[in-house]
């Protein structure tokens, strides 16, 4: 925890061996924000992600998540194990388990498969709205916005996204930095087809003084907090 100052956005990447593209990832993240701070594999523990969530105006993770279709409140954010029996430190941060937390990051992005849906997704009988989402406990934990993903997303393609979506970030809301991304992914060939660029939706506050901004020099900061 003491690796990740006060105001740092903060970039984790647990599974780097097994998803290799997520190390380069984090990395791009942390350079675009300027004063941004990588943690990969071991360092990535679930508990380095609750101390970033609880602290740090951008957090940024590239790993497995896992959509759970019979209970979806244990869908879950993959995560290095801490060294102790810890339950809040196994490295499975679940749906109920973010529910009780206090999230204070402008900006959460969640680089992995399906963290924006469901179970009304997932069968052919239930359809509607899904609440019991990855991306909506983020939500409801206090993230102003969360980049979350709709399908399941390839290594190369979403770590290439992401970098797209930081560069285009400086200075604007991020739903258009997310729309300038998905252009610039549609215009390289190697990324044209639609699986690659479209699964990304951004959900919450995105006015642009509410959602993180990166600055001319690239660091994150907090939105401005209207007042009354």
């Amino acid at each position: 925890r003491d690796l990740v100052p006060n105001g740092a956005a903060v970039a984790l990447a647990p599974f780097p061996d097994q998803l290799r593209a997520t190390a380069a990832e984090a990395s791009g993240v942390a350079r675009a924000t300027g004063r941004g701070v990588v943690l990969q594999g071991s360092a990535a523990s679930e508990s380095a992600f609750r101390h970033a969530l609880e602290t740090s105006p951008l957090v940024h993770i590239a790993t497995h998540a896992e959509l759970n279709v019979q209970n979806p409140m244990f869908s879950q954010i993959a995560l290095a194990p801490g060294p102790t029996s810890d339950r809040a430190d196994d490295g499975r941060l679940e749906v109920h388990e973010l529910l009780g937390m206090r999230v204070r990051s402008s900006l959460v992005f969640l680089s992995g498969c399906e963290t924006g849906v469901g179970a009304a997704w997932s069968t052919t009988f239930r359809r509607g709205e899904d609440f019991a989402t990855l991306a909506q406990a983020f939500l409801y934990a206090g993230a102003r916005s969360v980049v979350a993903t709709l399908w399941r997303i390839e290594d190369g393609a979403a770590a290439e996204f992401a970098g797209r979506f930081y560069d285009a970030l400086r200075g604007r809301p991020g739903s258009e930095a997310l729309a300038d991304a998905q252009r610039a992914m549609l215009r390289d060939p190697r990324f044209a087809a639609p699986y690659d660029w479209a699964a990304y939706s951004l959900s919450g506050d995105d006015s642009p003084e509410r959602i993180v901004a990166i600055d001319a020099r690239g660091a994150a900061t907090p939105g401005r907090r209207p007042s009354r």
